[in-house]
């Protein structure tokens, strides 16, 4: 429910619902599962314009499972909203070459490119 939530815009109620499934989640919650709701708390803190609690999911994600590529995912799309794009473009870059093909990390690639000026590459 939480997921919906958040792809229909209601940010707080997502997060709300997503924290709940966390705090009550069994013992034996797939690995999977609370990983996808975590990163979906990231990206409703994004959302909401939380920067520093979700750079805060990001490293307790990072910690947990590091080099998690939907924690590096969630880190640049951070970056790109900071206005670090060069960072953002690198990280991409590396996750685009572990996923080829994948057009929502090509899209993030091109935009972070553009907004940091690198037109060239954005169109390559």
């Amino acid at each position: 429910r939480g997921e919906l939530r958040l792809r229909s815009g209601s940010v707080d109620p997502a997060l709300a619902d997503l924290r709940g499934a966390l705090a009550n989640a069994p013992a034996d919650w797939p690995q999977v599962s609370r990983l996808t709701a975590e990163l979906l708390v990231g990206e409703a803190l994004l959302a909401q314009g939380s920067i520093a609690d979700a750079r805060a999911q990001v490293e307790q994600l990072e910690r947990r499972l590091p080099g998690s590529v939907g924690a590096r995912l969630l880190g640049a799309r951070i970056a790109l909203f900071e206005g670090r794009t060069g960072e953002a473009s690198d990280a991409l870059q590396q996750i685009e070459e572990s996923m080829p093909g994948d057009a929502r990390v090509q899209y993030l690639l091109v935009e972070a490119l553009l907004r940091g000026g690198n037109v060239v590459r954005a169109t390559e």
